[in-house]
């Protein structure tokens, strides 16, 4: 990608931050907008390669371990699921286990990514919420007018399909509601009229695609990030935001009765739908994991399989649980630990810092949808890439300085 040597000369940017930069770019807004994951995977096999090219990677690197909890924590995770391959009782090849290595490489370079950027942190991740809103509509839009031109678009078993991108309908939403919680943030913060249109305007395509895709996760998600908001974002008593809340409950319990007279069919299939899978799944993901491997799991190349019902289920519906049966107890300590240094670093974040509340929408959104879906935390670019690692790897940067810029 060709950079114009006068905007290069506008912000000042060295040659291997704009390189970096690029390829971030790329990984994010290919996520949504590539056909195929494959092709999303080669602006992430040159990130490695882009942080290595700095004179002083190597500094940077420890300044970046030393500054954030989260980025420390995150290492510690990944290597640990990584070295786990090597106890799965399950028969691989040594290629799969280098394999796995490599990619937990990538999530590693994908993560420090963001602190090495020289730019304000704020501006940053306005820019990234900005990019992954527009792609994320882009995409969604028309496949949603598409399948709206269906006469069946009613029927609650019919659901608008994830187009070439995504695996299923799910993975879809659960995107889509991530950069729809991200434009709800970013509207309520201050900035330029024309920016926020286009928001409000990607905004309402997403949730519409959401609402095709007939997924209540992205709706859960999406019901705590306006309670987020609410409280953060009002200047407002304690009373008042009750109160608000209170109306935002009303309003969902009046939706849900209007479903239930004029569209029953499609409310019922929001709840027979998937619900009873997922108690049985996580029922044999524990109790499997508990009679077999419990303390150190049983290894990120041993696969989770069950069948229900003539049904077979190749993961286990959590990243929570997920991570106990790859990685046990002791990968739930590791995840916790980062979870923690999560915590702490977006504390740190000033109030007056808009980057903030974003943050804390994401991890919100992500932290609570991840409960019920999700599978591997280490794997190529997915749906585990955009909700869980972007928001580690936003706040890791908010944590650690820009870093000095030099050519």
């Amino acid at each position: 990608m060709f950079v114009s040597n006068k905007l290069l000369a506008r912000f000042s940017v060295p040659l291997h931050e704009s390189i970096l930069l690029c390829l971030l770019i790329l990984s994010l807004g290919g996520y949504y907008l590539l056909p195929s994951s494959q092709a999303n995977n080669f602006p992430v096999y040159l990130l490695p390669f882009a942080i290595l090219s700095a004179r002083d990677y190597r500094s940077q690197l420890h300044r970046v371990l030393r500054e954030s909890n989260t980025a420390r924590s995150a290492v510690i995770l990944v290597v640990y699921l990584c070295l786990s391959a090597f106890w799965s009782t399950h028969d691989y090849l040594v290629g799969e286990a280098f394999k796995l290595v490599a990619e937990g490489v990538l999530i590693l370079s994908f993560i420090v990514s963001f602190s090495l950027l020289s730019i304000p942190r704020q501006n940053l991740i306005q820019m990234v919420g900005v990019l992954v809103v527009i792609c994320a509509a882009l995409y969604a839009g028309p496949i949603a007018y598409q399948f709206s031109l269906r006469d069946d678009v009613f029927l609650w078993w019919v659901r608008m399909e994830g187009g070439e991108r995504f695996q299923s309908p799910a993975v879809a939403s659960l995107s889509y509601g991530f950069a729809l919680a991200i434009a709800l943030a970013l509207l309520t913060q201050k900035g330029q009229a024309w920016l926020k249109l286009i928001l409000l305007m990607a905004a309402i395509v997403l949730l519409y695609a959401i609402l095709l895709t007939k997924s209540r996760s992205a709706l859960v998600g999406l019901t705590a990030v306006v309670f987020v908001l609410i409280y953060t974002r009002t200047p407002l008593g304690n009373r008042t935001k009750f109160l608000l809340c209170g109306l935002f409950v009303t309003s969902m319990v009046s939706f849900y009765l209007a479903m239930y007279f004029y569209h029953y069919d499609l409310l019922q299939g929001f709840y027979l739908r998937g619900l009873g899978y997922r108690g049985a799944i996580w029922s044999s993901l524990v109790c499997q994991t508990i009679t077999d491997s419990m303390i150190f799991g049983a290894g990120m190349l041993t696969p989770f399989t069950v069948s229900l019902d003539d049904k077979l289920f190749l993961h286990g519906h959590s990243i929570y649980l997920s991570t106990f049966h790859y990685g046990g107890l002791v990968g739930i300590v590791a995840l916790s630990i980062l979870l923690h240094g999560l915590w702490r670093d977006w504390k740190s974040i000033p109030r007056d810092n808009g980057g903030r509340v974003t943050l804390a929408v994401c991890a919100t959104y992500s932290l609570l949808v991840l409960f019920a879906d999700g599978d591997k935390l280490i794997d190529k670019i997915d749906m585990v890439w955009i909700l869980f690692w972007l928001p580690v790897g936003l706040i890791a940067a908010t944590a650690s300085k820009p870093a000095i810029r030099s050519g």
